[in-house]
């Protein structure tokens, strides 16, 4: 495992308590997975640092190392530049950087030969923010676009959609614009130069500037009716809402700009610039932080164990989890492992809707056979990945 530079870097491996900073060698049977945490202690900087996992095989001697990388004191955010040629990301990105901000820069057409990332990509983050510029394109957001942030957003990620050409040639299911980005109904292109915050509203409080449009033919954003879940952050002269926030149930969040974000004022008297509008946004859309944990759990999208009760537990005990709807789209398995990484018992194989569910376990093994007092751990396996809890059986 090599290092954060001088953040100390700790792991756990199959279930053994011990947090481990040297090499060490395990026996797995053929076909057997084993769940790994990582613990990195960090200190007060802004930074992002990378280190790596290696693990090597003594029979074959292959050797797979994992990258992984720590955001440290932001959110970790993926900024998808989709805006063709031109660079209308910088003053974004710029104030990204003046709020302390952390993020990875996806430039699709200069640097990943016009490919989006994937949703695979796109879950190792916090947020995500998915820049359009004014220029005219075709299908700012493709089909597959869509269906990704879709699924991104029902495993809990927040996403911040700036975009004056969507509503105009949208792709993709029809629902993404109504459940996900907050709109009832839209007017395309009704020219409008100047912004107005909605009063008490979070983003929108105090706001009201013109927009900077380097010509007058690229005033072409949108405007629309929010639907009765999203909530109305700044609007046009003519009353309809150019940015609304939708918090989903059961999701993530969702800010939606129908005009380019760059078009905001870089400079202005607080809180009519870009700076203060990005921040108020990247608050909004604040994932919840989860409690520290000192058992490992793989992450997961939005499927998930909620836990189990009780734990300890003798004779049996509830298990209570959860799937998004992306992890209900796929099949479902719930299963309990040893500390060895050996499966016991399956408890549920087969299909379930979306929301909560539980499960009962006996401490008994696939055989009907009781099993001895100890510490298992339940897995949820979905198409989104595992996710998995510790239980204790007392006897």
């Amino acid at each position: 495992m090599s290092s954060f530079g001088d953040w100390p870097t700790e792991y756990q491996v199959c279930g053994d308590p011990t947090w481990h900073t040297e090499p060490m060698e395990i026996d797995l049977p053929p076909d057997q997975a084993c769940e790994v945490a990582i613990r990195v202690t960090t200190d007060g900087s802004i930074e992002k640092r990378t280190g790596s996992f290696q693990v090597t095989s003594h029979w074959s001697t292959r050797a797979v190392a994992k990258e992984m990388r720590v955001f440290n004191g932001s959110w970790a955010i993926l900024f998808v530049d989709d805006d063709r040629d031109q660079t209308d990301e910088i003053p974004i990105l710029a104030a990204l950087d003046a709020n302390s901000l952390l993020y990875d820069h996806w430039d699709i057409n200069h640097d990943h030969g016009g490919n989006s990332p994937t949703l695979g990509y796109m879950a190792d983050y916090d947020q995500i923010v998915w820049h359009n510029s004014w220029w005219p394109t075709t299908a700012p957001l493709s089909a597959g676009d869509v269906t990704a942030l879709m699924s991104y957003v029902d495993g809990g990620g927040s996403l911040f959609l700036t975009s004056q050409l969507f509503l105009a040639d949208p792709e993709g299911p029809a629902n993404f614009i109504t459940d996900y980005l907050g709109v009832e109904s839209y007017t395309v292109d009704p020219e409008y130069e100047h912004l107005d915050g909605v009063v008490g509203d979070p983003i929108g409080d105090g706001l009201s500037f013109d927009l900077d449009f380097p010509f007058s033919a690229l005033r072409n954003g949108d405007a629309f009716t929010p639907t009765a879940t999203a909530t109305a952050c700044m609007t046009e002269p003519g009353g309809m809402t150019v940015t609304a926030a939708n918090d989903i149930q059961d999701a993530g969040k969702v800010v939606f700009m129908a005009v380019a974000a760059n078009a905001i004022p870089a400079e202005g008297a607080d809180p009519n610039n870009l700076t203060e509008v990005m921040g108020r946004i990247m608050e909004w859309l604040e994932p919840q932080v989860p409690a520290d944990v000192d058992d490992p759990v793989a992450v997961v999208l939005g499927s998930r164990i909620d836990g189990a009760r009780p734990n300890p537990f003798n004779p049996r005990t509830e298990i209570d989890f959860r799937l998004s709807r992306t992890g209900a789209s796929g099949p479902v398995r719930v299963e309990i492992f040893d500390l060895a990484g050996r499966k016991i018992a399956r408890l549920f194989e087969g299909s379930l809707t979306a929301g909560p569910h539980t499960v009962t376990w006996t401490g008994t093994a696939d055989g009907g056979q009781p099993v001895e007092s100890g510490v298992y751990f339940v897995r949820l396996n979905t198409r989104e990945g595992w996710n998995a809890e510790k239980l204790i059986l007392l006897k």
